[in-house]
């Protein structure tokens, strides 16, 4: 701590005052290339994502709000119904 201030000092500062130290730039992250290292093929997905069906964002708004305002009743017997019935659609 320097004496005339309550600002803590900097190891090997001798006057006391506070030396700011920049950080070093990173190099742009290539995500490509991050992917291709760890064995995903970014094409590949990206040509999945296209195959997925669009959200709803206002439904999902929504959906949110219901649930953290605990408005939302969740029917255990349908959606053990449900599962059961897209757990027989895998298996055909």
């Amino acid at each position: 701590m320097n004496k005339r201030s309550s600002k803590p000092t900097q190891p090997g500062n001798r006057k006391g005052k506070i030396v700011r130290l920049a950080a070093k730039p990173q190099p742009p992250m290539d995500v490509a290339a991050l992917w291709q290292a760890e064995g995903l093929d970014l094409e590949g997905v990206t040509q999945e994502l296209a195959h997925l069906p669009e959200l709803n964002a206002t439904r999902v708004v929504k959906l949110h709000q219901r649930l953290s305002a605990g408005e939302y009743v969740l029917h255990s017997q349908r959606v053990a119904r449900k599962l059961l019935e897209f757990e027989s659609e895998l298996t055909r």
